[in-house]
């Protein structure tokens, strides 16, 4: 009697690995453990969602490519010196009108390039910047006369994707 119940199992098995592994036979005419009411779709359900899964494992390796650009470090600052920001807004602290800074140290995979700074204050735009990107490594700044209210700024790749947002408030 064993010897009977694993031949069936292995002949289910067989019978389900050889359903799947050719596309022409979506399902197999060979009797599972299944309950008998089980509909023959289930095994087309299944190998859909192992194509699924091998298609969103193609889809997330092609997202894992590097981007374009990647902002390594930004700062909102009052002074840029030897390419280093000066006077860095601590999160959360106001900043004083006057001068803004707003610096980026950038990694591209790819030159020349270009990325933009877009300001805007209390909601409403207030300035872009596009600035050049010539070397694969680079810090670079934008600036703007700030007066008093919540700003923003952000830093757009040449496609428009945001890449990084930097949000102070400026008081008199």
């Amino acid at each position: 009697m064993k010897g009977f119940l694993v031949a069936i199992v292995l002949s289910v098995f067989a019978g389900v690995c050889s359903a799947q592994s050719t596309p022409e036979n979506p399902a197999s005419s060979v009797p599972s453990a299944q309950s008998a009411a089980a509909p023959a779709t289930d095994l087309r359900a299944a190998q859909g969602g192992a194509n699924a899964a091998g298609t969103a494992r193609a889809e997330n390796d092609q997202r894992a490519a590097p981007a374009p650009v990647v902002v390594a470090r930004s700062a909102v600052c009052t002074a840029i010196q030897d390419r280093e920001p000066v006077g860095a807004a601590a999160a959360g602290v106001p900043i004083q009108a006057g001068m803004i800074y707003f610096w980026n140290e950038l990694k591209a995979s790819s030159v020349p390039t270009t990325v933009k700074h877009r300001w805007s204050r209390d909601g409403r735009p207030a300035g872009e910047s596009t600035l050049s990107l010539k070397h694969r490594k680079t810090r670079t700044w934008s600036t703007r006369q700030a007066g008093p209210g919540d700003w923003k700024v952000e830093v757009l790749s040449s496609s428009g994707e945001v890449l990084r947002t930097a949000g102070f408030k400026v008081v008199k």
